[in-house]
C-alpha cells in the first residue's frame, strides 16, 4: 500500500535516496562486501589490419574491431576532457586508449610479451599463463586467422600487440537498472519474505545482507549477479582470444550471460 506510513531509520549515501543500511518498525538489515568473483581480466591479440591499418582484436577465428566510446569529463574551471574508451566483447581495454604507451608485442615464439617483442626482457603476463594457453591450445574452439603479411605460415614472425581488458559485471547496465525498485521496496519490508523480494532486484553491487525482525527471527542473504563461467579462473588473466573463458551466453537475458539464479544465492533463515 503506497498510503501506508513507514518509520524508517538508517544509512543513505549522497545520491540515492535510499536507506541502505536501518531498521523500520518490523525489522532491521546491516550489509556488508562480498567477495564474489564477478570479474575477470582476458588479455587479447592485436593485429594490424593491412587494408584499414586499425588494430583488430582475435576472437575464436575473427578479426573484430574494438569499440570506442568517448567519455566526457566536465572539470571545475577547465575545459571538457575526452576519454577515449575502447573496448571488446570482453570488456573494457585497460588502458583504455588503445594509441596510449605503452604497446606490448609478442616476440616470434609468441610465449613471452614485452615491449618490444625482443627476448631478454621481463614478460608481461607470466609462465602460469602461458602454461595454460598451451594446455588450451588442443581444444580451442577456431585458430587465429593467419597473418596476412606471413603468408599463412605457422612459424613466421607475428607482428602483434597485446592487451588486457576488464569484464565486470557491475559495469552492465543491465543490471542497474532494476536496483531502484528493490531499494526503495527494503525500507517497507515486513518480514524475512518480503524483505527477500526486495533484495531480488537489487543485483549490483554484490553485498552479504544481515537480518533481523521483532520475532527474533535471524536471517542472511548473500545477493549480486554472479556470472556463471564455462571454465573458472580466478588467479590469473585468461586467453581472450580462444572464447574457451567467455562467460556463458544466454540471448534470453537482458544481460546477455547466464548468472547463478537469484534463489541459488547462499541465504538462510534462522540458521
Amino acid at each position: 500500500d503506497d498510503t501506508e506510513n513507514r518509520a524508517v531509520t538508517g544509512i543513505s549515501s549522497p545520491g540515492a535516496p535510499y536507506v541502505l543500511i536501518g531498521h523500520n518498525e518490523e525489522i532491521c538489515w546491516g550489509i556488508t562486501l562480498a567477495y564474489s568473483d564477478a570479474q575477470d581480466l582476458f588479455v587479447e591479440r592485436f593485429r594490424m589490419d593491412p587494408a584499414t591499418h586499425q588494430l583488430r582484436y582475435l576472437h575464436k577465428g575473427q578479426a573484430l574491431a574494438p569499440t570506442l566510446v568517448n567519455e566526457s569529463i566536465a572539470v571545475k574551471d577547465r575545459s571538457t576532457h575526452v576519454e577515449r574508451c575502447f573496448s571488446t566483447c570482453h570488456g573494457i581495454i585497460i588502458p583504455a586508449d588503445l594509441m596510449a604507451p605503452p604497446v606490448l608485442k609478442f616476440p616470434a615464439d609468441g610465449k613471452q610479451a614485452t615491449p618490444s617483442g625482443k627476448s631478454g626482457e621481463a614478460p608481461f603476463t607470466t609462465p602460469v599463463f602461458w602454461a595454460q594457453v598451451e594446455s588450451e591450445a588442443a581444444a580451442a574452439v577456431a585458430p587465429a586467422p593467419p597473418n596476412p603479411t606471413d603468408g599463412g605460415g605457422a612459424s613466421a614472425p607475428v607482428d602483434e600487440t597485446q592487451f588486457v581488458d576488464l569484464r565486470l559485471a557491475v559495469m552492465d547496465a543491465s543490471l542497474l537498472a532494476p536496483a531502484p525498485v528493490g531499494l526503495s521496496r527494503l525500507p517497507w519490508a515486513r518480514n524475512y519474505e518480503e524483505f527477500a523480494e526486495a533484495l531480488r532486484g537489487i543485483q549490483t553491487p554484490l553485498l552479504n545482507y544481515s537480518y533481523a525482525d521483532r520475532q527474533n527471527n535471524i536471517g542472511y542473504f548473500h545477493n549480486g549477479a554472479v556470472p556463471i563461467r564455462p571454465q573458472a579462473n580466478m588467479h590469473i588473466p585468461v586467453p581472450g582470444w580462444t572464447g574457451l573463458h567467455d562467460w556463458t551466453p544466454d540471448p534470453a537475458a537482458p544481460i546477455g550471460y547466464r548468472q547463478v539464479p537469484f534463489d541459488e544465492m547462499p541465504h538462510a533463515l534462522n540458521p
